[in-house]
């Protein structure tokens, strides 16, 4: 086998959630019916129609361990495995295993209504580029309807919907396949950057020492499995394409001493197999630390970078946090390709997103409970639950475009994102009001401490404002449509979120509330937010059947 071949295996994908082990899953999972029901698939569930028509099915996903000991029960008899070009090194992950079920169980109502069923269904392990790449051309080549793929790249991409992933999926929805993509779990732990280089070539990171702090939390493990990526925007659409522009970089502990490193050589041969050399534009660091304080840092080797260059850093692992990470920018291909539904966890502060991209299109609560009282959540749990709405709709009209289905999912007659902000409730039924001239004075984030579940109301469009009762957060919509198992009593009732998750509460006994709730709300009514200070655009609509 060529080295070639085999490099191509190795270029990693990140799947989204904890692991299931496979007999962990054989009692599967306990809260379907809330999850069938804040999705409003149960009203779906034994209608007929009459020109129905079933849908070719894949899962694309890194590993199916488990399979054999589901098949005929929890998942078709007839489901096909495609194991492609390239076996996967063990052990096999069992993600795409747990996708498939939890798509599958909702499709069917857990067996018991065949009528939105696949008229074939298709696992295909896409683990590695080759194994992707065949499994794209098989698809297309299968016709397959619908893609779910809960798995994003850390690499092969610039962030902006092209590169060589990206690529391959246009194949893929130009031959008219739906692709459900989740967005990963990157929320907290990307960081994006110029490359501005600075004394000894080291590149500046914006913190002590040049370097991008990173903490291994206390744990009962009493340690971290880290793996840290770097790359940077000079991948092109061909993957076969080289680069010469070279980036090093390396962990530290917090005394400076280096823990681990990649310095690959980056080059433009097509044909580059040479040791310690690559084709792409990325390096990796894969380490077991200790809690603690930890720094990357990344030297400049090439010295060929433009103002117009951007590297990107992800990290991911257990307990593992980044102290500075971009709260706006932290999508990996091909969550951002711009052909594919996107889809983020509405529960999670990890789900990633695209303030730039407007992405995700879609979002879902993503918790999902099995047995032994464990629960999960994530944004590959979100994509699996879309894509089986999605199945029923495209089931029933098999013509639904893309457009279509977004318009007819996503609560947009309730919250139209071209609705002019001032159009909630007048002061008058909201007892507060604003502390500026005749406007609300946004609060400054780059000088203000912000809890945690602020920042996340925040990422879906919200504002942080002053008011005589203290700070609130406005929105050009309003915001129950975040909330789905919420529901007023009154209309003037309050909405909140908290450390505890949201919640509501009558404004007549607001001096009985809880400490650390924050408000969140409409503009209210023929109001304004002081300056030319704009909120930002909201990313992702709560999903639901119509």
């Amino acid at each position: 086998m060529k080295k070639g071949f085999i490099f191509l295996l190795i270029l990693f994908v990140t799947f989204s959630t904890k692991q299931i082990h496979a007999e962990e899953i054989k009692p599967l999972f306990q809260n379907l019916n809330q999850i069938k029901k804040e999705l409003n698939l149960t009203s779906y569930y034994g209608k007929r129609f009459r020109n129905a028509q079933k849908l070719k099915i894949a899962i694309f996903d890194n590993g199916f361990k488990g399979l054999e000991e589901v098949l005929g029960k929890k998942l078709p008899a007839t489901t096909k495995y495609h194991a492609g070009p390239v076996v996967a090194p063990e052990p096999q992950e069992t993600h795409g295993l747990y996708m498939a079920m939890l798509f599958y169980q909702l499709v069917t109502n857990e067996g018991a209504n065949e009528e939105y069923a696949p008229s074939e269904f298709h696992l295909y392990n896409t683990f590695g580029y080759s194994n992707f790449k065949a499994a794209v051309e098989d698809a297309i080549s299968q016709k397959i309807d619908l893609i779910l793929y809960s798995q994003t790249w850390e690499y092969g991409g610039n962030n902006d919907g092209n590169g060589f992933i990206n690529a391959l999926v246009n194949q893929a929805t130009d031959a008219g396949i739906f692709w459900i993509n989740n967005t990963g779990n990157f929320g907290d732990t990307t960081y994006n950057s110029s490359i501005n280089t600075l004394t000894d070539d080291w590149v500046d990171l914006a913190g002590q020492n040049n370097a991008l702090e990173l903490r291994c939390a206390e744990n009962p493990t009493k340690k971290c499995n880290i793996r840290l990526v770097l790359s940077w925007n000079d991948f092109s659409d061909n993957v076969n394409e080289g680069s010469d522009k070279d980036l090093d970089f390396v962990l530290t502990d917090d005394t400076l001493n280096i823990i681990q490193g990649s310095s690959l050589i980056q080059s433009k041969n097509p044909k580059e197999e040479r040791p310690g050399y690559t084709k792409y534009p990325r390096e990796i660091i894969t380490a077991e630390i200790k809690p603690g304080a930890y720094f990357v840092r990344v030297k400049n080797r090439s010295k060929n970078f433009t103002h117009k260059d951007r590297l990107r850093i992800t990290a991911s692992g257990d307990f593992v946090k980044m102290e500075r990470f971009d709260n706006q920018e932290s999508l990996l291909p091909p969550a951002d390709n711009s052909s594919v539904i996107t889809v983020g966890a509405l529960d999670s502060e990890k789900s990633s997103f695209s303030v730039k991209l407007k992405k995700p299109e879609l979002l879902t609560n993503s918790l999902v409970s099995l047995n032994k009282e464990e629960n999960y959540k994530g944004s590959s749990n979100s994509a699996a639950m879309v894509a089986a709405g999605i199945t029923i709709l495209k089931t029933i009209e098999p013509d639904l475009s893309k457009e279509d289905i977004l318009r007819r999912t996503s609560n947009r007659s309730n919250n139209d994102p071209t609705s002019e902000p001032g159009n909630g409730l007048p002061l008058s039924l909201l007892g507060f009001s604003y502390t500026g001239d005749g406007c609300f004075i946004p609060v400054d984030l780059g000088t203000t401490y912000i809890p945690q579940y602020v920042s996340n109301a925040l990422a879906y469009g919200g504002t942080l404002v002053h008011t005589n009762a203290g700070q609130k957060i406005f929105y050009d919509f309003d915001p129950i449509v975040l909330m789905p198992h919420i529901a007023r009593r009154y209309i003037n009732d309050i909405l909140v979120v908290s450390p505890y998750g949201p919640g509501i509460y009558n404004r007549s006994g607001l001096w009985n509330l809880p400490i650390g709730l924050t408000e969140v709300l409409e503009t209210p009514k023929d109001e304004s937010i002081c300056g030319s200070f704009l909120p930002q655009p909201k990313v992702g609509f709560v999903f639901r059947l119509p």
